[in-house]
């Protein structure tokens, strides 16, 4: 019997500080430099680039049978660096292009691509709350601003942005992956034409793969 109760000591002795050090309250509280890439979808709707290519199909002559001509989705990548100053906060630059494509295909005619990009750099800001105290899993919410450069066929325009977000992130200390949700505050008109506007505003999800 004492024999089976050293035995039992030995082994809760082995065992309880691995279980506290997997319980450590503080994995980022000296920083870490986070490089990473993403993918998202957004959806949008741009109005005045869905009536420009309503108005070339009927210059066309094109009738629409199948789907719809309107711009409705988007998809994006980008790239981002970024330093988590601990549990709670990080900071980083990114750059991101999305495009907004409409494929025409014209039965017997000469078929059609049009796309709306975006390409933006800017500045994000998080928030995490972990979800225990060794902070291995949190939920987030940020924002920052990015500076929108957008073109359309013979039109483009810049402007600067707002982003609010939200999200999920997978905090195991070396690849670190993310799901958010955003919502991107992003209007501007021609840079010769201000009755043409190009509207980016709207709401994406996507993916963040950091290390």
């Amino acid at each position: 019997m004492r024999t089976r109760l050293i035995w039992v000591f030995l082994i809760t002795a082995l065992i309880c500080p691995k279980l506290h050090a997997q319980d450590e309250p503080i994995r980022f509280n000296k920083g870490k430099v986070l490089v990473g890439i993403g993918i998202n979808i957004g959806f949008f709707n741009p109005e005045d680039i869905n009536q420009y290519i309503e108005d070339w199909m009927s210059e066309k002559g094109i009738i629409e049978l199948v789907g719809t001509s309107d711009m409705v989705m988007n998809l994006g990548g980008h790239f981002d660096i970024g330093y988590r100053i601990n549990d709670y906060i990080e900071l980083y630059g990114t750059i991101e292009y999305c495009a907004g494509m409409k494929y025409i295909s014209v039965s017997g005619g000469t078929n059609h691509f049009f796309n709306l990009g975006r390409f933006s750099p800017g500045f994000i800001a998080n928030i995490l709350i972990p979800l225990s105290s060794s902070a291995r899993n949190s939920f987030f919410v940020g924002g920052g601003v990015l500076y929108h450069m957008m073109k359309f066929e013979e039109y483009s325009g810049n402007t600067a942005g707002l982003r609010i977000q939200a999200g999920f992130s997978l905090n195991n200390f070396n690849f670190n992956p993310q799901i958010f949700l955003a919502y991107d505050a992003a209007k501007t008109t021609d840079q010769d034409d201000e009755d043409f506007e190009m509207n980016y505003s709207g709401i994406q999800v996507g993916i963040n793969l950091n290390f």
